[in-house]
């Protein structure tokens, strides 16, 4: 039985702005490009078929694409992530091997306390996080961005970066490879059955840029 926020979460609907704010966080950090290349966003549900979504995001029509995509999948109750990294034009779902470059290192922190640690102890403070839940208790994704973007004869000191990243915080260590996708902030998170028996709620995420309170 669905609680009374989370019906009101449903109703509201996915929060475009923080949609197109986090997409054009992505964006931003791969001017330095200067070859045509993607994002995916990709539409998961328990028991059913991915759907994914690649698009031009410096291009105005296929941008509004993306935003219809993500609305019309929340709709259907499905969870919208996105990668963090451009990749090549072509593939209808990125791996690893068509990924550009890397402009960020992020950390998922979906532990208890993790995201507290997190706020704690990081030397620097992020450029964005992406609140992906409260209940039981807060979880987030935490976004650096690098002075340079990694290159691919890179790609292997980057990941162990990442696995650092997820052992000194007791973040995912899942979390470490180029292609990765990551919550899109401002849609809804529909937990599994499985989380929803460890009392995860329906709720609205949150994109947060630098100089934003998130709490």
């Amino acid at each position: 039985m669905l609680r009374d926020r989370e019906k009101q979460a449903i109703e509201q609907g996915p929060n475009l702005g923080a949609v197109l704010d986090h997409i054009e966080f992505l964006r931003d950090a791969n001017a330095n490009i200067d070859q045509p290349y993607v994002l995916e966003l990709r539409s998961l549900s328990e028991g059913a078929t991915p759907s994914s979504l690649t698009f031009e995001p410096y291009d105005e029509s296929q941008l509004n694409n993306a935003l219809m995509f993500a609305e019309a999948h929340e709709r259907l109750r499905r969870n919208v992530y996105i990668t963090v990294a451009p990749s090549v034009l072509g593939p209808k779902s990125v791996k690893d091997s068509d990924i550009i470059q890397l402009p960020f290192v992020f950390a998922d922190a979906d532990q208890l306390g993790a995201v507290e640690q997190i706020k704690k102890d990081m030397a620097f403070q992020p450029d964005a996080y992406v609140c992906t839940g409260s209940k039981p208790f807060e979880r987030g994704h935490f976004y650096w961005q690098l002075e340079a973007p990694v290159q691919p004869a890179d790609f292997g000191k980057w990941r162990s970066a990442m696995q650092n990243i997820a052992k000194k915080h007791n973040c995912d260590p899942q979390v470490g490879n180029p292609s990765r996708i990551m919550r899109l902030g401002g849609t809804i998170a529909f937990p599994s059955k499985a989380k929803r028996a460890r009392h995860y709620e329906i709720e609205r995420t949150g994109f947060y840029k630098q100089g934003h309170s998130y709490g």
